[in-house]
């Protein structure tokens, strides 16, 4: 395990540290590393693949999709994406959905849609994200702008500006920020709910 280890170190930039463990391949909810000790998955992927590993009917589907097409961009319409939109939308009576390659995109995606909306509304560009300290929603420089951990946002400044950071657990602290110009999710969603409701 040390040498592959080792190799990584010097093939990888060193962007974030890794624990000293090898991921060989995974059964139900375990992981096992190229020695064979056994680990509980309770990242599953850093909350992306909580499907487990090595499902049968999973690993059939895959290998069926993959003889078929693995991927073709947004510029053209597929089978899988429209029935997993219609399967997303029914179960969260949403109307639309927008698919994204990654956490990164969801937060970039998000950042763009509460700017757009503050300027349709306001028309000007002074709308306000409330975003947490401590937190971390990824490495691109929207997410990065608010992730509320100065250390990792120091390097990369200026960042986008208009963020404010809350302190987790305590609504208060969200209250006492917001003004005229914060946007909302909770507003977002109330909008959603009513154009549902009618």
């Amino acid at each position: 395990m040390n040498s592959y280890i080792q190799e990584a170190n010097q093939q990888f930039v060193s962007v974030y540290n890794r624990y000293p463990i090898i991921l060989d391949h995974g059964e139900g909810m375990y992981l096992f590393d190229v020695d064979g000790k056994r680990y509980l998955d309770f990242g599953s992927g850093i909350g992306v693949c909580g499907l487990g590993y090595h499902d049968p009917n999973y690993t059939h589907m895959l290998q069926a999709q993959i003889e078929k097409l693995v991927h073709t961009s947004n510029l053209f319409y597929n089978v899988p994406a429209v029935e997993a939109a219609k399967r997303f939308n029914q179960a969260s009576r949403m109307e639309q959905v927008f698919f994204t390659n990654s956490g990164t995109e969801a937060i970039e995606g998000a950042i763009k849609i509460a700017k757009k909306y503050h300027f349709l509304k306001h028309k000007n560009h002074n709308g306000e994200i409330i975003a947490m300290k401590n937190s971390f929603h990824g490495r691109s420089m929207g997410a990065l702008s608010i992730t509320g951990k100065e250390a990792y946002q120091r390097p990369f400044e200026p960042l986008l500006s208009h963020i404010k950071f809350a302190e987790f657990n305590n609504l208060e602290s969200v209250k006492q920020l917001i003004t005229d110009n914060t946007y909302s999710l909770y507003t977002f969603f109330t909008i959603r709910r009513l154009k549902m409701d009618r």
